[in-house]
């Protein structure tokens, strides 16, 4: 695991023409990508960890649908700023954390906003989670460490009486310029619940899902008792709608069998048009594999699953619970395992019919595109990884691909940063503890040096076949860069970006020395 602290890393890649329709571009393994920009933030920081995630964190990287709006957060950062573009050269507010915007126009990057909370306040990990409209102009950023004991839209931001319980902050841009929209808070926010563990947005950004993966009611389904306390660390996930620029709790969801310690709302990803929720129970203890299997059956501890609901479209979408209903139930082919951890990553196409699903702690050995799964029967536990693709034909969910990385190695937790194009089919997998001193697209696969520097993998869809369409190591990738921390790819497929908390770079702005190592993990921005 990381043994030193770290930042940030983004590596912002055009993928001309990687996919269109059904088919995919068989060039694109050979494809030089030469540099364009190289960013940096506007008070890069030693340790500042912009686009930190650990192994088991939120989404701290996104990026509009048309590939010109990108967030990344810094959850440490320590700045005592509030608001919008305040003063970034406080360090008086450890762990208060940040947002940075940055725009593409006309081929050229720049920071937009620097964006921090309305009640910004030591160790809150403003940022934990992030999740952008299409346009870019509705940017969602969670704090799981906020302390407000308020409950519901926009309450009491200035008591610290709730430890943990977590809170959304809405922002909005008109104009070029961001504001502070909504604070959020859980309809029963309770200390240690983590409301904003993970967000997600509808494309028109008018539909908003949120997970609290260690609250406590032992409700199921949809609109149960939620102030019950009595499951520790079930978990629940929360649906917000927006009217105008007034946003009200519309749902409040549990799994159909959720248990103590499921952590349902561990992530959540939704369709485009806000009908289609993929929820992930990281710990889920279900033994059986497949689709709809016995949700009753505990028989196989933390192996994790994922759910899918759908929402009524003849249902008023400000009508509470607006049709919400629990579809499908989906676990690993391979569940032979204890603590495989399906479902640590999600990522929903945004026409909801294809699903990726990690299970990071799975232990096959054997790489590629559906090859020998892993059979439970092998001494050790490995966590290589391994994605899971679902798909969606005619209303029956189905397992269309088990993928592994072309060079598995132990403790790679392949996969544990997910994102996905519109139609589904590109998708990108990160193992952002993958030890390898190569560099740039298509980098040597066997070498083992430079420890935890991390990679990430390009997958296309032609049909119904999968197939691995590059490897990417940073360009100036080094030890401990983690690259991989975030990902983020845009509708089309064609601009992916990728974080790497650990990147040292000394410089500031655009077009500075990538070859500076002299700010440790102060994070950069590549453009390509």
């Amino acid at each position: 695991m990381v043994t030193r602290a770290l930042s940030v890393l983004i590596l912002v890649i055009t993928l001309a023409a990687a996919v269109h329709g059904q088919g995919s571009d068989p060039g694109f393994l050979k494809r030089n990508f030469s540099p364009v920009t190289y960013l940096k933030a506007s008070n890069p920081r030693a340790d500042a960890k912009l686009g930190f995630g650990s192994a088991l964190t939120g989404r701290t990287l996104v990026m509009s649908r048309d590939g010109n709006t990108l967030a990344v957060s810094a959850p440490d950062e320590s700045s005592a700023a509030t608001g919008v573009n305040g003063n970034q050269k406080d360090d008086t507010a450890s762990g208060a954390g940040a947002v940075y915007v940055f725009t593409r126009a006309g081929g050229k990057w720049t920071q937009q906003a620097y964006v921090k909370a309305s009640n910004t306040d030591a160790y809150d990990s403003f940022g934990f989670s992030l999740a952008i409209s299409a346009n870019g102009n509705t940017l969602a950023v969670t704090a799981t460490r906020e302390d407000s004991n308020a409950r519901g839209i926009n309450g009491n931001q200035a008591n610290n009486d709730a430890e943990d319980s977590g809170a959304v902050y809405v922002f909005a841009r008109a104009g070029g310029t961001w504001m502070q929209q909504a604070y959020v808070k859980s309809s029963n926010s309770d200390a240690g619940d983590q409301f904003g563990w993970a967000v997600t947005l509808s494309d028109d950004g008018n539909v908003m899902v949120v997970g609290a993966p260690t609250e406590q009611s032992n409700a199921r389904g949809v609109n149960g008792n939620h102030a019950d306390n009595s499951s520790a660390n079930a978990g629940a996930a929360y649906v917000f709608t927006r009217s105008g620029s007034t946003w009200s709790q519309q749902a409040y969801l549990k799994g159909a069998q959720t248990d103590p310690g499921d952590l349902f709302g561990f992530a959540v990803d939704l369709s485009a048009d806000g009908a289609t929720l993929a929820i992930s129970g990281y710990d889920e203890d279900g033994g059986v594999a497949g689709v709809d299997g016995n949700e009753a059956d505990n028989s196989q501890n933390g192996s994790g699953c994922a759910y899918i609901f759908v929402r009524d479209p003849s249902t008023s979408l400000g009508a509470s619970g607006a049709g919400w209903k629990q579809t499908t139930y989906l676990k690993q082919s391979n569940l032979n395992h204890n603590q495989d951890a399906f479902g640590a990553a999600i990522a929903l196409s945004g026409d909801g019919k294809t699903l990726v699903v990690d299970a990071p702690d799975e232990d096959g050995e054997v790489g590629g595109i559906n090859g020998k799964q892993y059979d439970g029967k092998q001494i050790g536990d490995n966590s290589n990884g391994a994605i899971y693709v679902f798909v969606n034909t005619n209303g029956t969910w189905s397992q269309q691909a088990y993928i592994k990385s072309s060079n598995v190695r132990v403790n790679d937790l392949f996969g544990i940063r997910l994102a996905i194009s519109t139609n589904g089919n590109t998708f990108v997998a990160s193992s952002m503890l993958q030890s390898g001193g190569g560099r740039g697209p298509n980098a040597s696969q066997q070498d083992f040096s430079a420890e935890e520097s991390g990679a990430v993998y390009v997958f296309t869809r032609t049909g119904t076949t999968w197939t691995q369409r590059a490897y990417l190591k940073a360009p100036n990738s080094d030890a401990y860069d983690e690259f991989g921390s975030g990902v983020a790819l845009s509708g089309d497929g064609n601009t992916l970006a990728i974080a790497a908390f650990g990147e040292d770079g000394g410089s500031s702005g655009a077009g500075g020395n990538m070859a500076d190592n002299s700010v440790r993990a102060s994070g950069a921005v590549y453009v390509y």
